[in-house]
C-alpha cells in the first residue's frame, strides 16, 4: 500500500472516530444536562419551604419537564427511508446500470442496492435503514433533469462522484453525524415547542425551557461548523476520484450544469408540468425542459432572469467548496476520457415514456392513468385551469375591474376582508404572489372570451394578442402589484385591452373591442 492510500486510510479512520466521538460526546453531555435538571428540582422539591411562591413551583417543574424533554430528544430513532422516487430496475436502464456496474468496479465498490430516480437536478447516495448505520443498505438517487440535459460522459462522472463518498467511507461517517445533528434540532425544538405549548401564562416556565435550549443552540452552531468543513473535504476527494475514472471535461461540465439546472427546473415543473399533471395530463418532460432551456437561453435577458453572483468568502455552513474552485481544480487534472461518450444521457433508459410516467405517478396517489398530451396541445389545458381558478374565487374578485386591482396596502386589506381575519403570518411577497396568479386568471380567461388568442409557450411569458395588439397578463400583472407600473399607465392599458369596469369576478358577456 502506498503512502498516500496510507493517509487516505487513516483520514477515514480519523473521520469514523471523530463522528463517534461527536455522538458520544453530545449524548454524555445531554444525559448530564437531563440528570442534573432532574436532580436540582428534586432538590427544589425536597426543601419547598411551608409556603412557598408559586414562581419556585413552576421553575421546578420546569426543569422536571426540560430533563425529560432532553431524554426523549437524545433517543436513537430507526432510519425509516422514505424513496425519492420510483426504484430504476435494470429492465429500465439497462445501459446506466451498465455504466453504474462499470464504475463500481472501477473504484473497487459494491453496486448500491437500490437506484432511484428523483425530480431534483442532483444526485446523492446514503446508507439508509438501521440504526446509526447498522442494518443499513446502499442507495443511489439520480434525478431526471441530468438525464435531460447532461452528456452520457458527464452522468458517468457524477455516478463517479457519488460513488466516490462510498470510496471515501464518507457515507460511514454519515449516519453518526446525522445522530448528533438532528439530536440537537430535536432537542432544541422540542423544548421551543413545548414552551410555546405552555403558554405565556407561566413565563417562568418558559424561560427555563428557553434557558435551557441556549446550551444545544450554541454547541449546534459550533458542530455545524465543524463538520461543514469535514463535508468540503469528502467533496474534494469524490471530485478528484471523479476526474480521475471519467475525466476533467465531463467532471467541470456536470458540475457547471448541474449548478445552472435546479432553479429553471423547479420553474419549469411548477409552471408547465404541475398544472396539467393536476388535471390528468402527462407531457413529455425531457422533451419539454429541454425546449424550455434553449428558448430561455435565446430569449433576451430581463427582469425576469435570476442573476446568482458568486463570492469569493465561503459560507463556514456550506458543505460543498465553492463552484468556481471546484471547476477550476477539475480542469486542471487535464484528464480525458479514454473513449468520450456525448450521446445524451437520456440514452441510457430504454424507455424514457415508461421512466417519466413511473416518477409522476410516485407519491401522487394517482389511480387513473395520466393521459398523454403534447405540448402543442397545453394551452388548452391551461385555459381550462384559469377558468377554474375564476370560478372558485369569483366571490374575491367581484365588483373588481383591472384598473380597480388593489396593491399595497389596499391590497392586503382587501384579502383581509375576504378571509374575515388578519394575514400576520404571509408576507408581502407571498401574498403578491398569491394575487397575480388569481388575478392573471382573471384578465385571461376575459380576454379569451372577447376572442383573444391565447399563447402558452414553454420557456416563454404567457402572450394574449389582438392583432398587432399584445397583453402579457403574469408579466404585466406582477409589474401592478409591485408597484413598477404607475396608476396612470395602469389604467390606461385596461382601457387599451378593453377590461377598464369590466368585473372580473362575472363572465364576459358584452364587451366592446379593445382601444387601439
Amino acid at each position: 500500500m502506498g503512502r498516500s492510500e496510507t493517509s487516505e486510510e487513516g483520514r477515514r479512520g480519523l473521520g469514523v472516530v471523530g463522528a463517534v466521538a461527536a455522538l458520544v460526546g453530545f449524548h454524555a453531555a445531554a444525559v448530564l444536562v437531563a440528570v442534573g435538571l432532574l436532580a436540582a428540582a428534586v432538590l427544589m422539591f425536597a426543601t419547598l419551604p411551608a409556603e412557598a411562591a408559586k414562581a419556585w413551583v413552576i421553575v421546578a417543574a420546569a426543569m422536571i419537564v426540560a430533563g425529560f424533554v432532553v431524554l426523549w430528544s437524545i433517543l436513537p430513532r430507526f432510519d425509516r427511508f422514505e424513496p425519492p422516487g420510483p426504484e430504476l430496475l435494470e429492465t429500465d436502464a439497462p445501459l446506466l446500470f451498465g455504466e453504474l456496474r462499470e464504475l463500481a468496479a472501477a473504484t473497487d465498490q459494491a453496486m448500491p442496492s437500490h437506484v432511484y430516480l428523483c425530480r431534483d437536478a442532483n444526485a446523492f447516495v446514503t446508507e439508509r435503514g438501521g440504526i446509526m448505520g447498522i442494518g443499513s443498505r446502499r442507495v443511489l438517487g439520480l434525478g431526471l433533469p441530468l438525464l435531460a440535459t447532461l452528456t452520457v460522459d458527464e452522468v458517468r462522472a457524477v455516478i463517479a462522484h457519488e460513488l466516490g463518498h462510498f470510496h471515501g467511507g464518507d457515507t460511514k461517517v454519515g449516519p453518526w453525524l446525522y445522530q448528533v445533528r438532528y439530536g440537537l434540532l430535536r432537542t432544541i425544538a422540542n423544548l421551543h415547542h413545548t414552551a410555546k405549548y405552555v403558554g405565556e401564562d407561566f413565563g417562568p416556565f418558559a424561560a427555563v425551557l428557553g434557558f435551557v435550549s441556549m446550551p444545544f443552540e450554541r454547541f449546534t452552531e459550533a458542530f455545524l461548523r465543524g463538520t461543514a468543513g469535514l463535508s468540503r473535504a469528502q467533496e474534494w476527494r469524490a471530485d478528484a476520484l471523479a476526474v480521475r475514472h471519467v475525466g476533467s471535461e465531463p467532471m467541470a461540465g456536470a458540475l457547471e450544469k448541474i449548478d445552472r439546472l435546479s432553479i429553471p427546473f423547479l420553474q419549469f415543473v411548477s409552471s408547465h408540468v404541475e398544472p396539467l399533471v393536476e388535471r390528468g395530463r402527462r407531457p413529455p418532460i425531457v422533451e419539454g425542459f429541454r425546449e424550455f432551456l434553449a428558448l430561455r437561453a435565446a430569449a433576451p435577458s430581463g427582469a425576469d432572469d435570476l442573476v446568482i453572483e458568486s463570492v469569493d468568502e465561503v459560507d463556514p455552513y456550506d458543505t460543498h467548496p465553492p463552484l468556481a474552485e471546484r471547476v477550476a481544480r477539475a480542469r486542471e487534472r487535464a484528464v480525458t476520457p479514454a473513449e468520450p461518450d456525448a450521446r445524451p444521457a437520456s440514452v441510457l433508459v430504454r424507455d424514457l415514456d415508461w421512466v417519466e410516467r413511473k416518477l409522476l405517478h410516485h407519491g401522487r396517489g394517482v389511480r387513473d392513468e395520466l393521459e398523454p398530451v403534447a405540448w402543442t396541445d397545453a394551452g388548452g389545458v391551461h385555459l381550462a385551469r384559469w377558468r377554474e381558478v375564476v370560478a372558485r374565487e369569483a366571490q374575491a374578485m367581484a365588483g373588481v375591474s383591472m384598473d380597480r386591482i388593489p396593491r399595497g396596502p389596499a391590497m392586503r386589506e382587501h384579502e383581509e376582508a375576504r378571509c374575515g381575519r388578519r394575514l400576520v403570518e404571509v408576507s408581502d411577497a407571498i401574498l403578491v404572489f398569491r394575487l397575480g396568479e388569481r388575478w392573471s386568471a382573471g384578465i385571461i380567461v376575459a380576454l379569451v372570451d372577447l376572442g383573444w388568442t391565447l399563447s402558452v409557450g414553454l420557456g416563454a411569458p404567457v402572450v394574449l394578442r389582438w392583432g398587432e395588439l399584445e397583453f402579457q397578463p403574469r408579466r404585466e400583472v406582477a409589474a401592478w402589484l409591485c408597484g413598477d407600473t404607475t396608476a396612470e399607465q395602469w389604467s390606461a392599458r385596461a382601457l387599451q385591452i378593453g377590461l377598464a369596469g369590466v368585473d372580473l369576478g362575472a363572465p364576459v358577456q358584452t364587451m366592446g373591442a379593445p382601444t387601439s
